[in-house]
């Protein structure tokens, strides 16, 4: 009864996220540290609350302001204001960083759509998890969310970039 009592606690504990387990070599010892969050952790979590800063600003082709933004752009200004510089274009962004599978995907990271409105890649977006991400959509004339499930981001999805 103690052990299970014991291994409910135990993981209730780590379900949080914020406890690590480590077993010592005879199998009985436990220590439960905090862990920190990472920095990549807290550069994503501020990458994301300024992308969504600019939720609902105008569609501007060629913008990078809140007075009207184009994807590139949006994605240009947001990592700028987190201390990481991209190139202009979503074509230029799309070599940058580091190369991830869609199952890899996380918050933070720049997701790449092709021929949308020219041939090659043409569209970018910030992937926010669960299958979402935020841009500037000409469609939509704004910044919004959309679905990566989406027949349409599903079927001119191109890719993905940690930077």
């Amino acid at each position: 009864m103690k052990k299970i009592l014991m291994s409910f606690i135990l993981s209730t504990i780590l379900s949080t996220g914020v406890f690590a387990l480590q077993k010592k070599d005879n199998g009985l010892t436990v220590i439960i540290k905090k862990i920190t969050k990472s920095k990549h952790i807290k550069k994503t979590n501020s990458v994301i609350k300024t992308a969504k800063k600019f939720l609902g600003t105008r569609y501007k082709f060629g913008g990078t302001s809140h007075r009207g933004i184009d994807c590139s752009g949006f994605t240009k200004t947001v990592f700028k204001k987190n201390n990481k510089k991209l190139p202009r274009t979503a074509s230029k962004q799309a070599k940058v960083g580091k190369r991830v599978s869609r199952t890899n995907l996380k918050p933070g990271d720049l997701v790449f759509f092709k021929n949308t409105y020219k041939k090659g890649v043409s569209h970018v977006g910030i992937y926010l998890g669960h299958d979402k991400f935020i841009h500037a959509s000409s469609g939509a004339k704004k910044v919004t969310i959309s679905s990566l499930s989406k027949p349409y981001y599903k079927n001119h999805y191109a890719g993905a970039r940690r930077v």
